[in-house]
């Protein structure tokens, strides 16, 4: 599944081997931009400082709320209220339409600037809580990247982001199961 939200939760780059240096790409010039064209949104290039730093706090209020979730525990009420800010930044009006046979209501921005673009942030979190099962919402297990994803596996046990974290913890567990035999074979 894909969401807005795992994006800008995911917009923090560790690598997935381990080693490699940190990168928040929301700092990155010219990522935002390509965010907002792969979601369709009108750009709002390029976001303003104070943007990226209100993005980032929401960014660690949707991550503290994942991590509760998987901890079986009530978020914190000061993230609860960091994403109902990011919620209430940008009025909108709705508009009742008619899309292949059926209802839709879509929120259309008084104003289309930063703001709004923060509020779709938090309304595509709030989305993905509401309308889908929040217990599917994971971090990855690969201690090295710590991506969110949303587990669509029939059974609800998918623990890795994608098939590259997968294999290489896989590979990781055979060789340290591998070398702990080893190391049995050889002892006196």
């Amino acid at each position: 599944m894909e969401a807005l939200c795992l994006d800008i939760l995911n917009s923090t780059w560790r690598g997935y081997r381990g080693g490699e240096r940190e990168q928040d790409r929301l700092l990155t010039p010219g990522w935002d931009e390509q965010l907002m064209k792969r979601w369709g949104i009108q750009a709002l290039s390029p976001l303003e400082p104070e943007a990226r730093e209100v993005l980032q706090t929401l960014r660690s209020a949707m991550s503290h709320v994942i991590e509760a979730i998987e901890k079986g525990t009530d978020p914190a009420e000061q993230d609860l209220e960091t994403i109902n800010t990011a919620l209430a930044l940008m009025p909108s009006t709705p508009f009742l339409a008619r899309e292949e046979n059926q209802y839709v209501l879509s929120y259309h921005p008084l104003q289309v600037d930063w703001r709004w673009f923060v509020r779709e942030v938090a309304f595509s979190f709030t989305q993905l809580l509401i309308q889908h099962d929040p217990l599917r919402l994971k971090r990855c297990q690969n201690p090295a990247c710590g991506w969110s994803f949303y587990d669509e596996s029939r059974h609800k046990n998918r623990q890795w982001c994608n098939q590259t974290c997968a294999t290489l913890m896989r590979v990781r567990r055979f060789r340290l199961h591998h070398r702990s035999l080893s190391s049995e074979q050889f002892t006196p």
